[in-house]
């Protein structure tokens, strides 16, 4: 009800009451949200990507030996160990806002020596079964030879 110079009016307005907001995460749950979104490798062998933005937090990422896991970005370049395998510890550092966050990585890095391994094995049954088969054509030839006699 308004009242100016004796005279009243009377207006009916509708409020809606809104529930209380839920309460927003705070920088150090929005990092920690995001750290759980993080996939790393466990072995590698070849370059793989790092992410470097999730839910709007950044993240650097740096190598425990740059010899055999070097980090551009989200690119991590692979140089492989000729002898055996290598653990390399991939630091993850997250920012959000002035909020400051780091993870520890462990990636294995694969040894050449396994593919070495592959490969001689695999050239070695290829070259046994090729020799053995022709050994037995051969053999089978010999045989219709003789019978022929």
């Amino acid at each position: 009800t308004a009242t100016f110079k004796g005279v009243s009016k009377v207006r009916e307005y509708q409020v809606k009451v809104l529930k209380e907001e839920a309460q927003l995460p705070t920088p150090k749950e929005i990092i920690d949200n995001a750290k759980k979104l993080v996939v790393v490798p466990e072995e590698v062998k070849d370059t793989f990507t790092l992410p470097v933005l999730l839910e709007g937090v950044a993240i650097k990422w740096s190598s425990s030996n740059t010899s055999y896991i070097t980090i551009s970005g989200s690119k991590a370049t692979v140089k492989r160990p000729t002898d055996s395998d290598v653990t390399v510890t991939l630091t993850a550092t997250f920012t959000y806002s002035s909020v400051v966050d780091t993870e520890k990585y462990q990636v294995k890095v694969i040894s050449f020596r396994h593919q070495w391994l592959w490969l001689y094995r695999h050239y070695i049954e290829k070259f046994i079964y090729k020799n053995i088969l022709k050994l037995i054509i051969d053999q089978r030839k010999m045989t219709t030879v003789t019978s022929k006699w």
